[in-house]
């Protein structure tokens, strides 16, 4: 099935496929040690089927195929490997495809020949190696923002919000808007059918001079304004109370991540991961720069009185969409909640490590608003994206929620600074992959049986995350692990 972010068009050639046997391997989860005393799940969590489990113990093997294809590197970093465009994994059919222009170099054409039993590849031939399409994206960068294109159709000029490398390799997906659409209602956008087709034409054809190469363009406006910059709303009233400082809502030290968060500007969002200095040793929790006032409290969202966690250690990247929070305890701990936003047992799993992404992965996401939120698969890798705030991020990742929408969701507002990470040991244990910064796909109406701790918030079908591997290099921190 063709999903938003794929590309648009992919030429016919016979499957060059590769078999070999050797027997796969699963890990098990080692006992971790929990001092805190917050429920700590030995299972899977609810919901998660056998199907589940098992496209996730292959993707544990394909991942690993892919990190050698790729030399280990980073979604951005792959544009060193010449003639390297893409690869992808397909864990529901066990099967890679790899994207290259010219001819596949003897490395990799070896790991492809010595693949494990049941493992499936095929090699589909490129126009354009990522260095090429990354070259050509640079050229509608200026000073680390994208270009602005003049129009002869409207007295506002087309500001570029997205430049995403076509996943096999035809050219540069982009998306333009006017600057003006941030509101809900302003997504369809303020001009008449014919004006806007002109203009996308326009827009094609000032991209293709600009960077010689084909361009797909679509109105593709700014996501709307983050949680963060809306007013305060009051907590989700419980039935039952939450168990004081051992919840999603109401956590407490040593702080987990997919907790919520009362930001320095009374809204909502999501504590990421905990993460140590390499500097000095400091433990802290991530959050979204976008989530940070001037540098003043954060408190956890539910509760009376609520947690007091610590302050922003004023040096946010707003390229990364990242600050840190220096918790007033000194402690984080390498966790992250799962389940329902409302969930009073406070399950969490364990954080194993960090790993790269490749289009195709089946992930999960955990936000304080929504809960956590499987079955997202990641569409397109490093793209440079718009945010709200008006930053560029220059390396994101997009992922959907591939069940249905009427009951499924990728996440909400609010769950901003989020956990994005890969189920491992059967579900019972996550390995981070980077954390929520936009979203994508307004629903029309949130589905009925998901839980928000802020109703005013919109839910979405997909979800842009800065991979974690940008934000542990850029500042120099290491991933807690439990």
């Amino acid at each position: 099935m063709k999903l938003p972010g794929s590309s648009w068009h992919r030429r016919s050639i016979a499957a060059l496929v590769f078999l070999a046997a050797f027997p796969l391997a699963t890990a098990t989860l080692a006992s971790a040690s929990n001092p805190s005393g917050k429920h700590v799940g030995g299972t899977a969590p609810r919901g998660v089927s056998s199907a589940d489990i098992q496209i996730m113990n292959r993707q544990e093997v394909l991942d690993k195929i892919a990190g050698r294809l790729t030399n280990g590197l980073s979604e951005f970093d792959r544009a060193k490997i010449s003639g390297f465009t893409e690869v992808e994994v397909d864990p529901v059919h066990n099967r890679i495809h790899l994207h290259w222009k010219g001819a596949v170099p003897k490395t990799a054409s070896d790991i492809l020949h010595r693949l494990p039993e049941g493992v499936t590849a095929d090699v589909v031939p490129a126009e354009y190696s990522k260095a090429e399409l990354h070259a050509a994206r640079n050229r509608l960068m200026h000073n680390g923002s994208p270009a602005v294109i003049p129009s002869r159709l409207t007295s506002v000029p087309s500001r570029i919000t997205s430049i995403a490398p076509a996943v096999d390799g035809s050219g540069l997906e982009i998306g333009y808007d006017e600057g003006v659409a941030k509101a809900k209602q302003a997504l369809a956008g303020p001009l008449a059918k014919p004006t806007r087709q002109a203009k996308t034409l326009e827009v094609k054809t000032a991209t293709e001079r600009l960077t010689g190469i084909d361009t797909r363009v679509s109105y593709q406006p700014v996501s709307p304004a983050s949680a963060a910059a809306h007013p305060a709303a009051k907590p989700t009233a419980h039935a039952s109370p939450l168990t004081s400082g051992n919840t999603r809502q109401f956590d407490n030290s040593p702080w987990y991540g997919g907790a919520g968060m009362r930001t320095p500007g009374g809204g909502i969002c999501s504590s990421g991961f905990g993460v140590t200095s390499n500097a000095d040793g400091t433990k802290l929790l991530t959050a979204a720069a976008h989530c940070d006032g001037t540098g003043w409290q954060w408190n956890t969202w539910a509760g009376d009185p609520s947690n007091y966690i610590g302050q922003s250690n004023g040096l946010a990247i707003h390229t990364i969409d990242t600050v840190g929070i220096l918790p007033d305890s000194g402690a984080t701990g390498g966790y992250v909640y799962d389940g329902a936003s409302d969930d009073p047992t406070g399950y969490s799993k364990p954080v194993t490590g960090w790993g790269h992404n490749f289009v195709g992965d089946y992930l999960c996401s955990s936000g304080a608003n929504s809960g956590a939120h499987c079955n997202i698969v990641v569409q397109q890798t490093d793209i440079s994206e718009t945010g709200p705030d008006g930053y560029t991020r220059p390396i994101v990742d997009l992922a959907t929620q591939t069940d249905t929408w009427a009951t499924h969701i990728a996440s909400a507002d609010g769950d901003s600074g989020g956990p994005v990470f890969a189920g491992i040991n059967d579900y019972t244990a996550d390995e981070a992959r980077g954390t929520i910064s936009m979203n994508k796909y307004e629903m029309d109406s949130c589905p009925a049986n998901i839980v928000l701790q802020d109703t005013s918030k919109a839910c979405y079908g997909g979800l842009y995350f800065v991979p974690i591997y940008q934000t542990l290099t850029e500042m120099n921190w290491s991933i807690n692990t439990g």
